[in-house]
């Protein structure tokens, strides 16, 4: 549940200032008023969503993995560790 909420916080990051955006781009300025810049404020804030909605996504896909290698080896049969240890590996590496 908290891989899935933190999936959708991270999505809607993405799309939560494209009314105010669609405003500059009308007004042609980066800025309206007291509001934050769209360039120095809001855009690092929306690549840093999207960044991190795709380390959640790759930390779901490494849990999935990694239960299953423990499913698996519950039941007796071999599998490889290496598949969620690689996703793992370049999440820390994020």
């Amino acid at each position: 549940l908290g891989d899935a909420v933190s999936a959708v916080l991270c999505f809607r990051t993405v799309f939560a200032s494209c009314p105010y955006i669609k405003l500059c781009v009308s007004e042609r300025q980066a800025r309206v008023g007291d509001n934050p810049s769209i360039l120095t404020e809001v855009l690092p804030d929306i690549v840093w969503g999207a960044l991190g909605f795709i380390w959640v996504c790759l930390a779901v896909v490494g849990e999935i993995l990694l239960c299953k290698y423990l499913e698996l080896g519950e039941r007796g049969e071999r599998a490889p560790l290496w598949p969620p240890a690689a996703v793992f590996a370049v999440l820390a590496l994020m």
